[in-house]
């Protein structure tokens, strides 16, 4: 089946469709904290982070071709190993870029849920707009 045929037929849990327990993980883990105000944020426009992260999603990537029966669930651990020492904005990029690009992701149809969902708070006008004034 082509990629393109298996996202026609995807139904998000929106659409009625049924989340998978691996991307209900996926979904809780790409969920930024309300607390997340720290003083050095990651960038992608930052050559040094995104060199980081892409070590992370290769990382990722050799993690999931060594676990071929469980590799979603290996990544994910060691994810959440990595944010103990590192920026937890930088594993969660790494992260989406893994899900993206691997074939086992792909394969179970994982999606990156949208930054509303993700970050609420990043999305929310910090004030109500006023009445618009003629």
């Amino acid at each position: 089946m082509s990629l393109a045929k298996a996202r026609k037929g995807l139904k998000t849990a929106k659409k009625g469709g049924i989340l998978t327990d691996q991307q209900k993980s996926v979904n809780e883990f790409l969920r930024v904290p309300k607390s997340n105000k720290t003083s050095s944020r990651f960038s992608p426009f930052n050559r040094d982070q995104i060199r980081e992260a892409y070590n992370y999603c290769a990382k990722f990537m050799k993690i999931a071709n060594e676990n071929p029966d469980n590799p979603i669930e290996k990544v994910l651990e060691y994810a959440n190993e990595a944010t103990e020492t590192t920026d937890p904005e930088l594993i969660r990029y790494a992260l989406m870029s893994f899900i993206t690009h691997h074939p086992s992701a792909r394969n179970r149809n994982l999606r990156i849920p949208p930054l509303i969902q993700r970050s609420p708070e990043s999305c929310v006008p910090q004030k109500k707009p006023g009445p618009r004034r003629s």
